[in-house]
């Protein structure tokens, strides 16, 4: 991509249009008027096997296809599509998904098939679509309320800036490159995860260098470790919601309010949250400070996070206090991480899962010597540090993308 920002420049000149100012070699065309949308249908038949893509399979504000199914598994009408057709999601157009796969298939009728024509690039076009005047046109054009979708009649008159082919193929070319970039970063932060999890798996049952093991409830485990429960190494507290929930009286700027969404966008440490409670909504709640190690026990069940900031949580938590001087708190954070799995097997059905404290005092934990759990959680750490390194490069990338399709397809920045 370095041969390319080279020749990037700013314009200078630019004429106005009903899609604002845009420079003078320049065109405003409408989607329809550059693209088809196909009419071929696919009815499934027994031993007729393609590729099939759903909403499902498409990820929400990235133009990546996250996986792919198979025609042989569904049974109403479908829609075919060609290698490099653009598949925009009509349902729900809010979630922002769009997708031009490299092959041909078959797609859900929720998913708008755009075929543009010859003269036009296939990426430039995936790209405009990617962006935010695309998706705010399908909302805009959108009906229904629970499920609200946007049609081929109504979008087609999407109206935006074009330049000529040539410059099409560039600017697809500039933030292909970027595509590329964040892929191979996403790739690289799979991988690390999955060491990771094999090295969980190994550290947390068998230790480093030990030769002589003996059978427990768990497993083998190394000889000099113990088995014990969680409920031996600390006190585990549920958390408490001020009655009525939602009560404005209960919110203000004092403590944070712990939310699985604020657990779930975090890694390893709670530092911010979306709401902060009032002095009122604390007393009813359970306080959390820097260092504690709380964990998800309803719907998401079993996310462990440790807080370095002061909130409070509700009872969608617990909360692990008093530990042992047997135990470290990161060995036991990575413990509850590679548990998660296991715990959230263990949810009892309800209207939403959820785990109760007995279930989560009696999980079993294999405990190494103090000195061997520092070492392990020294390991785990250093792969976190890395895959936080990893996901920070991912973020300027996305960020850099989103910057460069604002300038490059208004023609602000020319190549």
């Amino acid at each position: 991509m370095a041969n390319q920002v080279t020749t990037l420049k700013m314009e200078q000149k630019f004429k106005k249009t009903p899609a604002g100012e845009i420079p003078m070699d320049w065109d405003v065309v409408k989607l329809g008027d550059i693209s088809i949308q196909p009419e071929e249908r696919f009815v499934p038949v027994p031993g007729d096997a393609r590729p099939y893509i759903g909403l499902e399979h498409i990820g929400s504000g990235t133009g990546r296809l996250l996986s792919t199914g198979t025609s042989t598994t569904v049974s109403s009408l479908k829609s075919i599509f060609r290698a490099g057709d653009i598949l925009f999601g009509k349902l729900r157009p809010n979630l922002k998904k769009v997708v031009m796969p490299p092959f041909a298939g078959v797609c859900s009728t929720d998913i708008m098939v755009i075929r543009p024509k010859d003269g036009f690039s296939r990426s430039f076009m995936f790209y405009r679509l990617q962006s935010a005047t695309a998706f705010d046109f399908a909302v805009g054009t959108s009906g229904g309320t629970k499920m609200p979708r946007t049609s081929w009649p109504l979008f087609r008159n999407y109206a935006f800036p074009c330049p000529h082919l040539a410059e099409q193929k560039k600017i697809a070319e500039i933030l292909s490159t970027v595509d590329d970039a964040i892929e191979k970063t996403r790739a690289g932060i799979e991988k690390s995860n999955q060491l990771k999890k094999g090295l969980m798996q190994t550290l947390l049952t068998r230790g480093i260098g030990h030769k002589k093991f003996k059978k427990s409830p768990a497993g083998e485990i190394p000889v000099e470790w113990e088995l014990l429960t969680l409920g031996k190494i600390s006190e585990i507290r549920r958390g408490a919601s001020p009655r009525p929930i939602g009560d404005p009286k209960f919110f203000g700027n004092g403590r944070g309010w712990v939310r699985i969404a604020d657990v779930t966008r975090s890694t390893k440490f709670l530092r911010t949250t979306e709401q902060q409670l009032s002095h009122l909504g604390e007393a009813g709640s359970v306080k959390v400070d820097h260092g504690d190690i709380i964990m998800s026990i309803c719907a998401t069940i079993g996310k462990p996070i440790i807080v370095d900031m002061e909130a409070c949580i509700h009872d969608g938590f617990v909360l692990f206090e008093k530990l042992s001087p047997r135990i470290l708190k990161e060995f036991l954070y990575y413990f509850l991480q590679w548990k998660e799995n296991y715990l959230a097997g263990k949810g009892q059905p309800g209207a939403q899962k959820n785990l109760n404290t007995t279930i989560v005092g009696e999980t079993e934990i294999p405990l190494p010597p103090i000195s061997q759990q520092k070492y392990i959680a020294e390991i785990l750490s250093a792969v976190d540090m890395e895959i936080e390194k990893q996901e920070s490069a991912r973020i300027i990338l996305q960020r850099l993308k989103k910057s460069l399709m604002q300038v490059l397809l208004t023609g602000r920045l020319r190549i």
